[in-house]
């Protein structure tokens, strides 16, 4: 039947052609010719035209024998897409158009006008120019196209490129994406624009936001001479100019550029003052119809502006905000307790306990612009150090403190660095002393810097005896709701550990930069190795026991031909039960072992991380490493004294005794420097304050680490309650399965747990976050955030040289091999230099076997670093991008002292 334009419609008013001035959805004309049709009925001066629907595309595909369902069914297979293009376009191309579609379109070219007018033919996809797929150059438009065959045939010429081989790519992509979303595939369907030709002077695109940095105040244009498509295309360097919302009198043209269409002074006169002024009006408006920031393609002629194209600006970084200072985020102390994206359901019991010590709310809202002291972005945890940046004082001569400004981005430590002058902030000390006393945040921290490590001595058995009680309450009363009331218990702990901890970790971190200050100034200690030296070898490391315990474990195999070829010749996850019927004593030491350690995880801050003792194979791969170390020959590097013994053998149980040596011999090599001094043979000062400094920073060094291995006790108790909460919520249904729990917060599985939250609403938040959180893991999280935007320290250029923080002092050359994770040490070859983003306490059995360390985050006295100079291993921290700059197999020297990294070619 015929409408009373005279145009076919069909199938229940399914019509072929749209006037572009219709109120039209954008599943029958797509999204660019929705957009514009929705200008032109507010009056702004869009192109007019007609649409070839999405139905007309139907029609000629059932014609052609390739019927909808069957092309979306098929095209998940990116192997055969080419010859899956090149089919469906060949038979595109040998079907004519069905006599509907050539009497309704050759009536709509009548009726515009457009028999002898020279028209662009452009697509108009489903989701093209949309906020998330703009689609943008992945179908064909075609210029300057005259007279009703011409038309008919470039409208057949946009379809066939809706089965390019680049559009079905693209598809393919963004249905893999969409899948993971939990979305359907993309709707797959095109829709024709049809438009008289503009013969433009100037054409352009308008950003109303600027899209490289979200910034809503600052609209971009660039512009060249004539038509578009060259700038779309990227042929041309436009000229490119800013303007400022609210004053657009104010232009900043920028330079053409060599390919350019002129110098500096042509391209300003492309557009003038009027121009851009008439620009930014049109885009404020356009804004506002939409809502969101717009990307514009214009055309001037004879003087009159036209609008092509408006869609949203796709992937726009968040706006800065508009604070007087930003808000620096790093992950540089997170990203060695979390080495992977957190499960929302640790996080949100880790996240409680941190809070409870680092947020100051009053002194948060007046000056640090209400920011939380923690965020979670894609996964990653990131600490607001903007409070730290405020806390430092400088004068002449004094020195900052290295762990704090080992959190800065390069940038902002070089600024600090670079000020004779950091005056205290007044104003912003005493909100925070007046927050602290409202609060009585004093009492949560234990401030007695001569006394904080004695306090952790005394509190050890407390610890020990409230997490026994726990453990048996635990036995006691399994269920849920009890468990509940566990965790809560093992919180109340948790505080009291941090409470010491946290001071623990500032007063280590303190006497050791103090310690470098003393040596630098009285003994010429100009790289800090001496430092080095004299806080390793001590004794009461309980990870170092740890990793002699696994060494004895390696030399009982060694001493057992049954054993050693288990070892040998089986998997690392099938010799624990292989174990009983090869050596059951062998079996009673390894369980001992784990009984001990078994609590350790290579990231022991996630909760759910697996631990040794759940997962020995971890464990039994360390050992077959060390089967294969011979223990005499491998030598490490000698201390700068001259009369230290020579080498180091990597047995760590004689590598200690001679550490210990080494350690008493370079102390005495000290004192005898200072006391060089006349004025100590008077009145020894500089030898008892050097004595006093050394000794806090040797037993707050013990003591820092040895707390590490109490609190993944803890975590490990908490792993234990959970699980039992996630299987008896998963045992009565309410979950899907106990793992999928990992992905509620504990209000939610509580929620759960008594009605409050519902098994449908909980397996939705489920979906949605397990997608999430694996699409967070194949991607690489910035180091920092500048408010919302990744900050990138500038590159290096084109130096043959790698920088970053030497943590351990030496210098060694080898070969690079990459690891994320501490399960994958069998690829490792002995003698080449690990690089990783971080280390916690779980990698270190395979530091016996490398040659030196790289990371991409750390510090100091991060655990990699301290049991790094434990084993006299180069280390250097802080390389941005080292796991993606250095390759496997690549021959490197890095130097510990200096913290360089020089790349042979």
């Amino acid at each position: 039947m015929e409408n009373e334009d005279g145009f076919i419609a069909m199938r229940q008013e399914q019509v072929i052609v749209r006037w572009l001035d219709e109120a039209i959805p954008v599943e029958e004309v797509g999204g660019k010719a929705a957009h514009l049709a929705e200008l032109l009925r507010k009056g702004l001066p869009a192109v007019p035209g007609f649409v070839v629907t999405t139905h007309a595309l139907d029609l000629f595909l059932e014609a052609c024998g390739l019927p909808l369902p069957s092309l979306l069914s098929e095209r998940g297979d990116p192997d055969s897409l080419a010859e899956r293009s090149e089919a469906i376009q060949a038979r595109m191309c040998a079907t004519p158009l069905p006599e509907e579609i050539v009497t309704t379109v050759e009536a709509a070219i009548e009726r515009a006008g457009f028999e002898e007018t020279p028209v662009a033919v452009r697509s108009s996809g489903i989701l093209e120019d949309a906020a998330a797929t703009s689609f943008a150059g992945q179908y064909d438009t075609l210029l300057d196209v005259t007279g009703k065959e011409a038309i008919l045939r470039a409208i057949q010429h946009c379809w066939r490129s809706l089965f390019s081989v680049r559009a079905l790519t693209y598809h393919a992509n963004l249905d893999e994406t969409r899948r993971e979303e939990g979305f359907s595939p993309s709707p797959f369907r095109m829709a024709v624009l049809v438009q008289r030709m503009i013969p433009a002077t100037v054409s352009g695109i308008l950003f109303t936001a600027n899209p490289k940095t979200g910034d809503p105040s600052e609209m971009l244009i660039d512009a060249v001479a004539g038509l578009g498509d060259r700038l779309v295309s990227g042929s041309v360097q436009p000229v490119s100019y800013r303007i400022r919302r609210g004053r657009f009198g104010r232009l900043h043209p920028l330079p053409a550029g060599a390919n350019g269409t002129g110098s500096e002074g042509e391209g300003g006169g492309l557009l003038q003052k009027e121009d851009l002024e008439a620009l930014g009006r049109l885009g404020l408006r356009i804004e506002g119809i939409f809502k969101v920031p717009q990307d514009i393609e214009w055309c001037l002629h004879e003087g009159r502006l036209h609008l092509l194209q408006a869609r949203p600006i796709t992937s726009l970084l968040p706006p800065p905000a508009s604070k007087e200072r930003p808000v620096i985020w790093t992950r540089r102390f997170s990203g060695e307790r979390w080495t992977q994206p957190v499960s929302p359901l640790g996080w949100s019991v880790m996240q409680r306990i941190l809070h409870h010590f680092t947020h100051f709310p009053r002194t948060s809202e007046r000056f640090l612009e209400g920011a939380m002291p923690t965020r979670i972005v894609a996964g990653h945890i990131y600490f607001n150090i903007t409070i730290l940046v405020r806390l430092l004082v400088k004068f002449p001569g004094s020195f900052l403190p290295a762990f704090l400004l080992e959190l800065l981005p390069d940038s902002e430590r070089k600024r600090i660095e670079a000020r004779r002058f950091l005056f205290p902030p007044i104003p912003f000390l005493w909100s925070m002393f007046v927050d602290a006393c409202r609060e009585g945040m004093w009492g949560r921290f234990d401030w007695n810097i001569f006394a904080n490590d004695r306090h952790w001595e005394a509190f050890i058995p407390e610890f020990e005896a409230r997490l026994s009680a726990i453990e048996r309450a635990f036995e006691e009363a399994p269920d849920a709701r009890s468990c509940l009331g566990h965790l809560e218990a093992t919180h109340a702990l948790a505080l009291d550990y941090i409470r010491i901890h946290l001071m623990s970790l500032a007063y280590s971190n303190l006497f050791y930069q103090g310690l470098g200050f003393l040596l630098r100034r009285w003994v010429g200690d100009r790289k800090d190795d001496l430092r080095a030296f004299l806080v390793s070898g001590l004794p009461g490391n309980m990870t170092v026991e740890m990793n002699k315990e696994l060494w004895r474990l390696s030399r009982m195999a060694a001493a057992s031909a049954p054993l050693r070829e288990l070892f040998g010749t089986t998997s690392a996850e099938r010799i624990y039960a292989l174990l009983p019927s090869v050596s059951p004593e062998f079996l009673e030491a390894l369980d001992r072992f784990l009984e001990k350690f078994g609590h350790r995880s290579h990231a022991s801050w996630e909760i759910f991380s697996p631990r040794w003792r759940e997962d020995p194979s971890f464990v039994l791969a360390i050992l077959q490493e060390y089967l294969n170390l011979e223990g005499g020959e491998a030598r490490l590097p000698s201390p700068p004294v001259a009369q230290m013994k020579a080498t180091a053998p990597i047995d760590p149980i004689a590598r200690e005794r001679e550490m210990c040596a080494q350690r008493e011999d370079v102390t005495r090599s000290i004192e005898a420097e200072i006391a060089r001094h006349p004025m100590e043979r008077l009145f020894p000062l500089r030898t008892w304050i050097f004595r006093k400094v050394l000794g806090y920073a040797q037993r707050y060094m013990a003591t820092r680490e040895n707390q590490r291995f109490y609190f993944d006790k803890l975590v490990f108790l908490k792993k234990h309650l959970l699980q039992a909460i996630l299987e008896e919520l998963a045992a009565r249904k309410l979950l899907e399965d106990s793992r999928a729990g990992s992905f509620l917060t504990l209000e939610e599985v509580a929620d759960l747990l008594e009605g409050r939250l519902s098994p449908g609403e909980a397996a939705q938040r489920i979906a949605t976050r397990r997608t999430e959180y694996e699409r967070n893991r194949r991607h690489e999280a910035p180091v920092f955030l500048l408010d919302d935007l990744p900050l990138h320290e500038p590159p290096e250029g084109a130096k043959a040289t790698l920088t970053g923080l030497g943590v351990s002092p030496g210098r060694f050359t080898g070969r690079v091999k990459i690891l994320f994770d501490p399960s994958q040490a069998r690829c490792l070859t002995t003698g080449e230099i690990l690089v990783t983003r971080a280390t916690d306490p779980g990698w270190t059995p395979i530091f016996l076997k490398i040659g030196g360390i790289v990371m991409e985050l750390g510090s100091l006295l991060s655990h990699g670093a301290v049991v790094a100079r434990e084993y006299r291993l180069p280390a250097v921290v802080n390389v941005p991008g080292a796991t993606t700059r250095l390759r496997d197999g690549q021959l490197i020297t890095i130097d510990g002292s200096s913290g360089s990294i020089f790349l042979h070619s």
